[in-house]
C-alpha cells in the first residue's frame, strides 16, 4: 500500500496542495524509448492534530497514526531509461509526535537517506533520536540505528533509552515491514532504581533501595506486543520500606495479615529481590514479587519471603490484589498475642 500511494504521487507530474510539489521533466529519447527525470520536494510542513497528519501523506497510516505534530521535509530525484527506474532521497525529522495502538512517540528526530525510493531501501544504517516512547512503561531520550532493505526488512540496532534512572537496551532485531505482527526481540534492562520502578507503577508511598537488572522478551502478535517471561533481579541487598503519610490501599486495614506487613515493609531489608513479568504491553500484565529478607526489629529478624501476585495494566498493577508473604503459624499467633499485650 505504501508504494502504491508513492506510485501515485509520481504520476501526479505536478502537485501543489499542502505544501507537496513534484516538478517533472520528461526527454524523449530513440524511437520509442522514454528517458526523464523528476525532482521530487516536500517543503517543510508543520503537522496539525486533527488538521495536517501523517494520514495526509500517506493515507495507509491515517486510521492508525493521529495527534501528529513536529516538522517533516523531502528532496528526491527519480529518473527512468529504458525502462529502469532509479530513486533517491532524504527523509527529515524534526521533533516528530503523534499517537498508535501500540505507544505514544515524542520527539522523533532524524534525517533518513534513500538510496531508492520504489521500494524504499536506505543508505546502510541511518540514526534516529526520539524524546519518548510509551507502550504503557515511559521510554526516553533514546538513540537508535535502523535500516530498510529490498525485501521490505527494516534491521534495528544499538536501540537504547533510558527508564527508571537505568537503561532498557534492545538485541539487534529484524521487522517485515508487511508483516509487523511477526517479530521478536530481548530487552534488556540495567540499573534501574526500584524506588523508580514503584513509581512508574503509579503506587504511592511505597519505595526502597537497590537495583534491578535483567531480560525482557517481547514478541510482536496480531494483538500487539506481549512480554513472554520477563525477568528483573536485584543482585544485590537492598530495603523495602513506605511512607506511612501515603499508605499504599494493599497496606491499609486492620486484620491481621495486613497489620503484620505493615510491620514488616517498616524496614524490610531484603537479600534477594525480583519481578518476573507477563504479558500483553497496555493490557493485562501479571507481575510476580519475590523478596527474601527480614525486618530486625520485626519478630526478631526471622526470616520471612514474601510473594506477591499482581495483574492488571503495568502502569497501575501494583495497585492490584495483594497476596501477602506466609508466616508459620506459630509465629503469627506470637504476633498477634505481642500485639494484645502492646
Amino acid at each position: 500500500q505504501l508504494q502504491a500511494e508513492m506510485m501515485d504521487l509520481l504520476a501526479n507530474k505536478s502537485r501543489n496542495a499542502d505544501g507537496i510539489v513534484v516538478e517533472a521533466r520528461l526527454d524523449k529519447g530513440q524511437g520509442s524509448v522514454a528517458t526523464g527525470f523528476a525532482d521530487l520536494k516536500l517543503y517543510p510542513i508543520m503537522l496539525i492534530p486533527e488538521a495536517q497528519e501523517i494520514g495526509l501523506f500517506l493515507p495507509s497510516l491515517g486510521a492508525d497514526i493521529t495527534e501528529s505534530t513536529g516538522m517533516v521535509s523531502f528532496d528526491g530525484k527519480v529518473s527512468w531509461a529504458s525502462g529502469i527506474l532509479v530513486s533517491s532521497g532524504n527523509l527529515l525529522l524534526g521533533d516528530i509526535g503523534f499517537k498508535a495502538p501500540s505507544a505514544d512517540v515524542s520527539g522523533l528526530n532524524g534525517n533518513i537517506a534513500f538510496k531508492s525510493l520504489l521500494p524504499p531501501v536506505t543508505h546502510g544504517f541511518q540514526e534516529l533520536r526520539v524524546t519518548s516512547i510509551d507502550p504503557g512503561l515511559p521510554l526516553n531520550n533514546g538513540n537508535l540505528k535502523l535500516k530498510i532493505d529490498e525485501d521490505m526488512k527494516v534491521t534495528v540496532k544499538d536501540a537504547s533509552f533510558q527508564v527508571a534512572e537505568g537503561t532498557l537496551s534492545f538485541n539487534d532485531f529484524t521487522a517485515d515491514l508487511l508483516d509487523v505482527s511477526n517479530f521478536h526481540v530481548i530487552v534488556n534492562g540495567e540499573g534501574l532504581k526500584v524506588a523508580n520502578i514503584f513509581a512508574l507503577t503509579g503506587i504511592q508511598g511505597l519505595t526502597g533501595d537497590g537495583q534491578l537488572s535483567g531480560s525482557i522478551p517481547l514478541v510482536s502478535t496480531p494483538q500487539g506486543l506481549r512480554i513472554d517471561a520477563g525477568l528483573l533481579d536485584a543482585g544485590t541487598r537492598g530495603t523495602l520500606t513506605y511512607d506511612p503519610a501515603l499508605l499504599p490501599g494493599f497496606l491499609q486495614g486492620d486484620d491481621m495479615r495486613t497489620k503484620m506487613l505493615r510491620q514488616v515493609l517498616k524496614n524490610f531489608q531484603y537479600e534477594e529481590f525480583s519481578l518476573k513479568l507477563d504479558g500483553m504491553i497496555g493490557d493485562q500484565q501479571t507481575i510476580t514479587l519475590k523478596s527474601r529478607g527480614r525486618n530486625p526489629d520485626f519478630m526478631e529478624g526471622h526470616p520471612i519471603e514474601l510473594n506477591v501476585n499482581l495483574k492488571g495494566p503495568l502502569a497501575n498493577v501494583l495497585r492490584s490484589t495483594l497476596t501477602p508473604y506466609n508466616l508459620p503459624g506459630a509465629l503469627e499467633k506470637e504476633f498477634q498475642q505481642k500485639s494484645q499485650e502492646q
